[in-house]
């Protein structure tokens, strides 16, 4: 009888442990985030689609309000599929970048100091 018992216990913690580390929690549709850095705030949000699309949004808002930063990030499943960068404030910039399937940069588009270049 006491065979059993140690038996039957290791058993179940097995199970516990296979259970416990095969189970992922699934993400939430949409969550946010942020923090204070040492020039400023970031904010973060990110927003999960049924169709594995992803988009993350950054913005850095610096505490001496010259300039806010924000960067949107969209993938694919597994894949990054573009990164836009827009610059508000005395020097304005605009930078877009697509990814195709392989992670190669297809177009990049900016302007800097009221140029245009693509």
């Amino acid at each position: 009888m006491l065979k059993i018992v140690p038996q039957r216990v290791c058993a179940f913690l097995l199970s516990a442990l296979l259970t416990g580390c095969s189970s992922t929690p699934d993400l939430p549709a949409f969550t946010a985030s942020g923090y204070l850095a040492d020039r400023g705030t970031v904010r973060i949000w990110r927003k999960n689609s049924d169709h594995q699309a992803v988009h993350l949004r950054v913005v850095f808002t610096p505490f001496n309000g010259e300039a806010m930063e924000t960067t949107d990030y969209t993938w694919q499943g597994e894949n990054l599929l573009s990164v836009e960068r827009h610059v508000t404030g005395k020097q304005p910039d605009d930078v877009t970048l697509r990814f195709d399937h392989q992670a190669i940069s297809t177009l990049c588009s900016g302007s800097w100091q009221g140029d245009v270049r693509r």
